[in-house]
């Protein structure tokens, strides 16, 4: 259940924002047994087979700005931000656990001069459970020319787990556990972008090329482990996925985006992204000494044929090769790849009766993909279980009608 409520609103020069929101999750665990001369069931009497788990999620935050949209001096931003969370039940620590998250913040915009803006922050927080620091921001933007923009920036970043990441066990088709003992996140992010437009009577063109560097420490991430369980006394093998830290977590990169559109006819946005990625999950262990890089591609295309008046949508990304960490039954810590796949999805909408009717039809996973192969150290399909990953629920079609009423 969620529920949520806003506040906006402006006096004279002062914009203000005010945001409520509150969440509540309830799972219940009954195991029951089956007679089968009887078919009478019987509700298990072991403690571990019983036991409802409740969440409760609360978020507050205001924010009072400064601004005008003539004003190229000085605006600026105060603002509070609560986090408020609960967990209650039986495999719970003490069978009750909350964190409680309180923070302030401020930013500020200044133009020495129209073609730049210098843009700061900080953020001052206490946390229930971990000691978070102070977390400064800072952005620079300068306008070479009217159509050529290049961008830098500097943060500081701090996340603390959540609670359901620190206590809840979650086995509904996937076994995922918490981990008490996680550590919060710190990291250190870089970014520089650049953006170069061209525009005419009819038509807009955009190239926007973007370098990143992230540093991060404790890293939280779900790891796959394996383990022998007896059934039956039957021994049998159980994937499971828990959080874990990466000591330290490094990202580096570039993406670039290209856009073009001409008129309400035709509009491309085409993305090209590499990342590359370096981990230290253990202190003793260098899991890449190198980084280890991903591709990615992805499109949006959009036409409109005037003769039928009917718009054609298309949506492609194209995921990269890319490494997944996981544990064996002698707690050795291991790497595989999952291999690489592509992404479709095509739909047509055409309007009617002065646009009253609107018909909608397509296909969503166009290439049919539903899993994909993982490939483990010694080179070859890593044997038992775990060796393929669901991504997609395969292809699917779609037809949708609308009629509008106030047109």
């Amino acid at each position: 259940a969620n529920q949520k409520a806003f506040l906006t609103g402006t006096i004279k020069d002062n914009y203000i924002d005010v945001s409520a929101s509150y969440s509540y999750y309830n799972r219940i665990r009954e195991i029951y047994s089956k007679d089968l001369s009887t078919e009478e069931y019987t509700l298990s009497t072991n403690s571990g087979d019983l036991d409802t788990t409740k969440f409760y999620a609360g978020q507050f935050r205001g924010v009072w700005s400064k601004y005008r949209r003539d004003s190229i001096l000085f605006n600026y931003q105060v603002g509070f931000d609560i986090n408020l969370e609960t967990g209650t039940g039986a495999k719970i620590q003490d069978r009750e656990q909350s964190i409680n998250d309180y923070a302030i913040f401020i930013s500020a915009k200044h133009h020495p001069y129209k073609k730049l803006l210098l843009q700061g922050g900080v953020r001052f927080a206490y946390n229930t459970e971990y000691n978070p620091p102070i977390t400064p921001s800072i952005n620079i933007k300068y306008d070479i020319f009217d159509n050529l923009m290049v961008r830098s920036s500097y943060s500081r970043g701090f996340r603390a787990p959540a609670l359901k990441q620190l206590y809840l066990d979650f086995n509904h088709f996937v076994d995922i556990r918490g981990n008490a003992n996680l550590k919060a996140e710190q990291s250190n992010n870089f970014q520089l972008n650049i953006k170069y437009s061209v525009k005419n009577d009819n038509s807009v063109f955009s190239i926007e090329p973007d370098l990143f560097f992230n540093d991060i420490d404790n890293k939280i991430d779900l790891l796959q482990q394996t383990e022998i369980t007896i059934v039956n006394s039957i021994p049998d093998t159980n994937v499971f996925y828990i959080y874990k830290n990466f000591d330290n977590y490094k990202t580096r990169g570039y993406r670039i985006k290209f856009s073009y559109k001409r008129g309400n006819k035709l509009s491309i946005n085409l993305g090209i992204a590499n990342i590359g990625s370096k981990s230290v999950i253990d202190k003793t262990i260098i899991d890449n000494t190198n980084y280890v890089y991903s591709p990615e591609i992805g499109v949006a295309a959009k036409y409109f044929f005037t003769d039928i008046e009917t718009n054609l949508q298309l949506n492609y990304k194209y995921t990269g090769e890319h490494e997944r960490y996981w544990v064996d039954f002698d707690n050795n810590l291991l790497k595989n790849r999952e291999e690489d796949y592509h992404m479709l999805d095509i739909s047509v909408n055409r309007n009617f009766l002065a646009d009253r009717f609107s018909v909608v039809a397509g296909v969503k996973n166009a290439f049919n993909v539903n899993d994909i192969n993982i490939i483990g150290d010694n080179g070859g399909a890593y044997r038992g279980y775990g060796s393929s990953r669901s991504v997609a629920y395969g292809r699917t079609y779609f037809f949708r009608l609308t009629y509008h009423f106030n047109r």
